[in-house]
């Protein structure tokens, strides 16, 4: 058979659906084992807290909590303001510095306008 340019577009199509059912399928399998793994980290993270610790060690392996931190432009015009008022240009990459304005918000404690900050304490579990 030719793969002439209508034949690739239906193969394409074909493996695209298949794919998706593929991809369905696993999100399927997976789900209940998700579903126990968030329940465990829940468990982990409440005995850190109830034990006023960071960590826990066992033989397989530690729990350790994480702090996990976004920043995300919520107002373009307030935070490019904000930037060409106080002369912070290296807030500016393709997004704002997550760095740049952490530092800022620790220096003056003060909000940056149009920046929101969220921190999220997560668990992480590597082997020993």
């Amino acid at each position: 058979m030719e793969m002439t340019p209508a034949v690739m577009i239906e193969k394409y199509l074909q493996l695209r659906r298949k794919v998706d059912e593929i991809k369905e399928k696993h999100k399927t399998e997976l789900a209940p084992f998700l579903k126990v793994m968030e329940q465990l980290e829940a468990g982990l993270l409440d005995h850190l807290n109830q034990a006023g610790t960071d960590s826990t060690h066992a033989k397989a392996g530690t729990a350790y909590k994480n702090t996990v931190t976004s920043v995300t432009v919520q107002d373009w015009a307030k935070t490019l303001d904000y930037i060409k008022e106080t002369n912070s240009w290296d807030l500016l990459e393709a997004r704002v510095s997550k760095t740049g304005a952490l530092e800022i918000v620790e220096e003056t404690k003060e909000p940056i306008p149009g920046v929101q900050i969220t921190q999220v304490i997560v668990l992480r579990v590597r082997a020993s």
